[in-house]
């Protein structure tokens, strides 16, 4: 049996720049991304004698888009010469060989790509001509190079009907874990109710689909976590792979979000507060014996998508206040792979 278990995965942010205009992107609302600036190389490198202070052993990159960053392989070199912190990048994938190749070099140790639908639907996604041949080409080379890789899928109305195609996908490309991410409204996607009404998926639709596509990537030896998705819109056999604020910061492949002591009752204090922030609580989660387990839908996806994208599960539940219930059954996101 898994114990929730504090993570020691550290984010690095290198800024908002990108060479990507993701529909649902949350900082579209700062303009232009291709226009934003970085983040200075010196404060990143602190933010990472940081993170090995606090307890941290592991470092994932994002931004905007950490390939195009100047620096990226000198903060990965950094990580691992310092303090022999090995790194991820969170990618889209649309970066060439010879980067790939340098950040293998610099020592990167594993990816974690953006893969939002298929053919014409991740381009007109992300309003990149072209960006899902460029991904194939980047799991080509990482294939060729025997490198582990990760999946992010963002879960929302123009890619719902292509997640059984896209699991099929992630099984033939061999991908270790996939994490199937709920849209949810954030920073001004909040108060913009006509254009998340147009984002956000339908989760009654929705949920045949992924019982299906968990079904055929677990049987394939792949991890599948469900991120920020409400356990009564799956299958019970399916609800260890929720992973909600409640779970997040309990699991190996996610971020530290600078929580110290690394202790689970810091984490789960941390969780509990974010909990509150951002689920539902009231009606009808609050009649769901899943609650405490859950944590509830997101409040502004409830409020855009209307009560109907939820139910209360009324069957008894073993032990309805023990937020790991389900989660610790999650064998194959939970458990660390071996070096």
């Amino acid at each position: 049996m898994i114990k929730p278990t504090p993570t020691k995965r550290a984010v690095i942010d290198v800024g908002r720049k990108c060479n990507a205009r993701c529909k649902f992107c949350y900082y579209s609302h700062l303009g232009d991304l291709t226009e934003q600036k970085f983040t200075d190389y010196n404060i990143l490198t602190n933010e990472i004698d940081k993170a090995y202070d606090r307890g941290c052993n592991y470092i994932d990159f994002t931004g905007g888009e950490p390939t195009i960053y100047p620096k990226i392989e000198n903060l990965v070199e950094y990580a691992l010469i310092n303090y022999n912190m090995k790194s991820c990048i969170i990618t889209n994938g649309l970066c060439g060989e010879n980067t790939i190749d340098k950040l293998l070099t610099a020592g990167v140790d594993d990816f974690l790509l953006s893969v939002e639908g298929l053919g014409d639907t991740h381009d007109k996604l992300v309003n990149v001509d072209g960006a899902t041949e460029k991904q194939m080409k980047f799991l080509n080379h990482l294939d060729k190079n025997n490198i582990s890789f990760r999946i992010n899928t963002v879960i929302n109305k123009f890619n719902q009907d292509e997640i059984k195609l896209l699991a099929d996908l992630y099984v033939h490309r061999k991908a270790r874990i996939v994490n199937f991410i709920n849209f949810n409204p954030h920073h001004d996607w909040k108060d913009d109710k006509d254009g998340t009404k147009k984002i956000i998926a339908n989760l009654s639709t929705l949920q045949p689909i992924l019982d299906k596509s968990i079904n055929l990537l677990e049987k394939a030896g792949i991890g599948v976590n469900l991120r920020y998705y409400p356990m009564c819109r799956i299958e019970e056999k399916h609800r260890k792979n929720v992973c909600n604020d409640l779970h997040v910061s309990f699991d190996p492949y996610e971020w530290d979000y600078e929580i110290t002591p690394k202790t689970p009752e810091a984490h789960l204090n941390w969780a509990i507060r974010g909990s509150q922030n951002v689920e539902n609580k009231g009606y009808p989660c609050s009649g769901c014996n899943l609650l405490y387990i859950c944590g509830g839908v997101n409040k502004a996806f409830l409020e855009a998508s209307g009560e109907e994208c939820v139910h209360a599960v009324k069957n008894d539940i073993e032990d309805k206040f023990n937020f790991y219930l389900y989660r610790k059954e999650n064998y194959l996101t939970l458990e660390e792979r071996a070096e």
